[in-house]
């Protein structure tokens, strides 16, 4: 089953498909770094990586991950800290903080 989704790039909205989480046969746990990525998240968590990497980019700074339930947020946030302490990134106060928690 595909899901609608929607994302803005410099203020524009954009729409697009993309299949749920639920319809790709896997179990219901975010995603850790080395699993098939279904739902093609590593490409946002790398950009996402570069953009807090960018010396232009200065505190502060908030970032949110919202959606509705099994759209990826966690797996999401899995694989961005993964990037991170991969390059030895390490924020002023990192804060993940899933709600299911």
């Amino acid at each position: 089953m595909a899901v609608a989704d929607r994302d803005f790039i410099d203020g524009e909205a954009f729409e697009y498909e993309r299949e749920a989480i639920d319809d790709s046969l896997t179990p219901d746990r975010p995603l850790e770094p080395g699993q098939a990525d279904v739902m093609k998240l590593g490409d946002i968590a790398a950009a996402l990586s570069r953009f807090l990497r960018n010396e232009n980019t200065l505190p502060p700074l908030t970032a949110a991950v919202t959606g509705k339930w099994g759209t990826g947020k966690s797996s999401l946030m899995n694989l961005l800290k993964k990037d991170l302490e991969a390059i030895g990134f390490c924020p002023a106060s990192p804060t993940f903080m899933p709600a299911y928690r």
